[in-house]
């Protein structure tokens, strides 16, 4: 290579001695740079490929060697140049675009490096070890243990290992670590753990752990899933947590949310601030409202709406309060009981009362129930609420059907009436005779008595 960069020199000092002399100083210039850069390059050539056998190895798509006999030595001019099992390039490659690398012109394109490494942006057919670029990162195929990228990666096979990139990953499937600062994108499947600060989408199946700021999708889930915002999965083995909303078609295990959760099945415990939504429920639901067509468990909300459940309007009196309208949901042996009542004797100044609590009732649907009863009511007097005015009931009663629309409630009542001595309170004026008198937390006293209810409840 050398002898070839001094003939070419040669060939250029005698070219530029026929241009006109003022052109001299340019000309010795020139001529002496481009004879350094031949030679400089020759050199190089010479130092990579070290090469003055005459076999010289390459790889099939097989991974098999074969041996040349032409006797050619590789250098970095030649157009048929093969990146060879034992040079450089197979081990490592560099880029600056597709086009401008060390292995620009190569009879196979499916060669494999175990290094990559790209300036702005590198092409490959596959990375056995490690690849790293500055903006990209462009595979065809497999890629092995570590990638990383300023921007982007982008897969058309399976990534095993470690993925990270500022921006996106765009993958075929994933086995390992995946990170992006905005999104993640898996054609295939993928098994590990998967984060990104936007979005996670997985066209397939998901094992493993995925963490989203805004949204994860997968088609299938079977581990965690965690979003700020929203988690969709069409069917869930494990947990799904988001700040807003949580849908799956089948679920077994547990979907929490701030807000809402919406599935179609789901087989184990749903709990949202606000909302949880399901056809059918085998397990627990807890929420603000709880919605459903069918439980097999029980649902603890403010207000149940259960298709098949336990729904009944209540009109009752008892020794204080004459009037009284409660409404109970959910199912039979758990439900929520909302209840408001009123002395009606002094309608310039009613005592009103508010309350919630929760109702068993125990026996065959449509049959004679045991009821058992746990209620709190706050006690409101010439309008004002006291906070320490609380009325809290257990009640133990029967519930008898009188027709298919219609029962007869009636029972026991134990009741404990909290409220400040000293102010005068209606309660304490008509209360039964109480069997406990106590002072707490100061000025709080407590009266205990012992009750009934009668009430006929409508289905």
């Amino acid at each position: 290579m050398a002898i070839v960069a001094v003939v070419i020199a040669l060939k250029t000092i005698k070219r530029n001695t026929m241009k006109s002399k003022k052109n001299y100083l340019s000309f010795s210039t020139n001529t002496i740079l481009s004879a350094g850069l031949l030679l400089a390059l020759s050199t190089a050539s010479n130092y990579i490929f070290a090469q003055d056998s005459v076999a010289v190895s390459t790889t099939t798509e097989e991974g098999s060697l074969i041996t040349s006999k032409e006797g050619k030595k590789n250098t970095l001019f030649e157009k048929d140049c093969l990146c060879t099992d034992d040079s450089l390039f197979n081990e490592v490659q560099f880029s600056v675009i597709p086009g401008i690398s060390t292995c620009s012109y190569t009879r196979n394109p499916k060669n494999v490096y175990d290094f990559s490494f790209n300036l702005i942006m590198g092409k490959v057919y596959s990375v056995r070890y490690l690849e790293l670029g500055l903006i990209l990162n462009a595979d065809e195929s497999d890629v092995s243990y570590v990638q990383g990228a300023g921007i982007g990666n982008l897969v058309g096979g399976t990534v095993t290992g470690v993925q990270s990139a500022g921006i996106f990953n765009l993958t075929g499937c994933v086995t390992g670590v995946q990170h992006a600062g905005i999104i993640n994108r898996v054609k295939g499947s993928f098994v590990g753990v998967q984060h990104a600060g936007v979005a996670n989408v997985v066209t397939r199946s998901f094992k493993g752990a995925q963490f989203g700021g805004i949204l994860n999708y997968s088609d299938s889930l079977i581990g965690y899933q965690s979003a700020g915002v929203f988690n969709r999965a069409s069917y869930v083995k494990g947990l799904q947590v988001s700040g807003v909303l949580n849908r799956t078609k089948n679920s077994k295990g547990a979907q929490l949310s701030g807000v809402i959760n919406l599935a179609d099945t789901i087989t184990g415990v749903q709990i949202a601030g606000v909302v949880n939504r399901a056809k059918t429920v085998n397990g627990f639901q807890l929420g603000l409202v709880n919605i459903a067509d069918t439980i097999d468990g029980a649902c603890l909300g403010l207000v149940n709406v259960i298709r098949n459940g336990y729904h009944r309007w209540e009109v009752a009196g008892d020794e204080v309060f004459y009037t009284n309208v409660a409404y109970r949901s959910g199912v039979q042996k758990l439900h929520t009981i909302l209840s408001v009542g009123m002395i009606p004797d002094k309608f310039d100044s009613p005592t009103w009362t508010i309350g919630a609590g929760l109702g068993m009732s125990f026996g065959r649907p449509n049959k004679t129930l045991l009821d058992i009863d746990l209620a709190t009511q706050q006690v409101i007097e010439r309008d004002r609420f006291k906070n320490n005015h609380l009325l809290h009931k257990v009640y133990v009663g029967i519930d008898q059907p009188i027709s298919s629309k219609l029962s007869l409630a009636f029972g026991v009542t134990y009741n404990f009436f909290f409220y400040t001595k000293g102010e005068e309170n209606r309660i304490s004026e008509i209360m039964p005779k109480s069997f406990s008198r106590e002072s707490h937390s100061g000025n709080t006293l407590m009266n205990g008595w012992v009750g009934g209810k009668v009430a006929l409840r409508f289905r």
